[in-house]
């Protein structure tokens, strides 16, 4: 068991996985993070209880970051990273200039509500695109792409909803801005644009599926 004081406790990681025996990790009082510690990091807590935790956060790097059975919020920071919440209600944080993440959400349990949270991100600035079985979420004039793995294979993989700065988008909604969206191509890279053609044309879908956030 690791335990953290009163007061604000940083722990910080490289690698912890299931074989390091660690069952609970508790923050104690205080706003708790669990951070990495640059470069690649890979964080496994599926077997750690976590009490009293704010965020994990990998910061920078390539990480590969699992969640606990419990209720997690995870963010990959700068860096390709892979995250997975599991079991539990989980929240994945995602700001412009994180690179290009995946998701794999693997919750099959019908109560849990998994959501993911674009810091600083307008409505109007979240494309939706089918990419095989996975869900893709670009954005324009940028490289950073959020890769939702497995959503059109599994329900489980899915995310019950996104949240934008400005709105929230519920999972019954996503395939209607999906398909809205794929008569255009899509705007990847620092350099593209969303057309004016494009804007006029989604402008009443995205005013119907994106709701003003409570």
């Amino acid at each position: 068991m690791v335990t953290g004081g009163s007061g604000n406790d940083s722990f910080r990681l490289t690698e912890l996985g299931p074989a390091d025996s660690i069952e609970v990790i508790d923050g104690g009082d205080g706003h708790n993070l669990l951070l990495g510690v640059g470069g690649r990091n890979t964080l496994d807590f599926s077997a750690t209880q976590l009490r009293n935790i704010a965020a994990i956060d990998g910061r920078g790097g390539r990480d590969v970051i699992t969640g606990s059975a419990g209720d997690d919020l995870l963010m990959g920071g700068k860096g390709n990273d892979t995250l997975s919440g599991g079991a539990g209600d989980d929240t994945y944080v995602f700001s412009l200039g994180h690179g290009r993440d995946k998701i794999d959400n693997a919750d099959a349990s019908p109560d849990s509500l998994d959501v993911l949270r674009l810091e600083g991100i307008e409505t109007d600035q979240v494309w939706l695109s089918r990419q095989r079985n996975h869900l893709a979420v670009n954005f324009p004039d940028s490289n950073d792409r959020i890769l939702i793995r497995g959503w059109y294979a599994d329900e489980g993989d899915q995310l019950d909803a996104i949240y934008a700065s400005d709105g929230v988008l519920m999972r019954e909604q996503v395939d209607q801005l999906v398909n809205a969206m794929a008569v255009f191509d899509v705007p990847e890279g620092v350099d593209a644009r969303i057309s004016e053609e494009a804007r006029e044309a989604l402008a009443p879908v995205l005013a119907s599926v994106w709701q003003a956030v409570a």
